[in-house]
């Protein structure tokens, strides 16, 4: 589903046409997909959709058999995946992964792997310990040590210690209590008020669809439906396939 746009406008990242395997199954078919500058754009659907899979492919851990990603104007599709966090990509993958035997610190610096994100280190650190007082307070705790929702603010703010333009989140809310939930969009909200575009992939339908701008709707591999997230709150397809209603 080819998306109409306006040739003028400018996007962050512009999908076109990809197709996305895992070895010989295709996950995806012909997605095309814009992320405005400075907004949150969302992917969702069900589990098995192919949003992780689009994820991998714009971070360069999955390789796309057609199409092409462009990244402020830039091909990438011949980018190895550092080269795309040296360009401003950052992924906070599905489940956290933060690195359990490795404290808190060591997690945050991992993250500033890249020529410019280690000159600027100490500050960013500085940054992500105000904006999740809970981890300055465990600094140098293991990540093993960490609840759930202190892992998750872990995985964000290794992901924003490269200094990204644009930080992809996949499933950030996944297995969290609702109060944590809460707090996952709250920061996000903060993150993208702070001049960082984000693309979040998400199961949990309603809060993803009341902080997107704009939301594609993935099923079975391809893009179905494209709105602005109120909009698509009202939605009738939504709401009978997502919302329960």
């Amino acid at each position: 589903m080819k998306p109409n746009t306006d040739k003028e406008e400018k996007y962050l990242l512009d999908v076109r046409a990809i197709s996305v395997f895992y070895e010989a199954i295709q996950a995806t078919w012909d997605v095309w997909f814009t992320v405005r500058e400075g907004s949150v754009t969302a992917l969702v659907g069900s589990n098995g959709a192919g949003k992780t899979a689009i994820m991998k492919s714009i971070s360069g851990i999955l390789p796309t058999s057609e199409g092409s990603i462009l990244f402020m104007d830039q091909v990438l599709d011949r980018l190895a995946p550092h080269e795309r966090v040296e360009r401003g990509i950052s992924l906070v993958p599905e489940g956290r992964k933060v690195f359990p035997y490795l404290t808190v610190q060591e997690n945050l610096e991992i993250g500033a792997y890249s020529r410019k994100a280690r000159k600027r280190l100490n500050q960013t650190m500085a940054e992500i310990f105000e904006l999740f007082p809970p981890l300055a307070a465990r600094r140098k705790q293991l990540g093993v040590s960490l609840s759930g929702g202190e892992q998750q603010m872990l995985a964000i703010g290794r992901g924003l210690m490269s200094m990204p333009s644009l930080l992809m989140l996949d499933e950030p809310s996944l297995g969290l209590a609702p109060i944590m939930v809460k707090l996952v969009f709250e920061i996000i909200e903060k993150i993208n008020a702070e001049g960082v575009t984000i693309l979040l992939v998400e199961q949990n339908v309603r809060q993803t669809l009341q902080h997107a701008e704009t939301a594609y709707v993935l099923e079975t591999g391809r893009i179905k439906l494209k709105g602005k997230g109120s909009e698509l709150l009202e939605n009738p397809h939504i709401k009978k396939a997502y919302l329960g209603l």
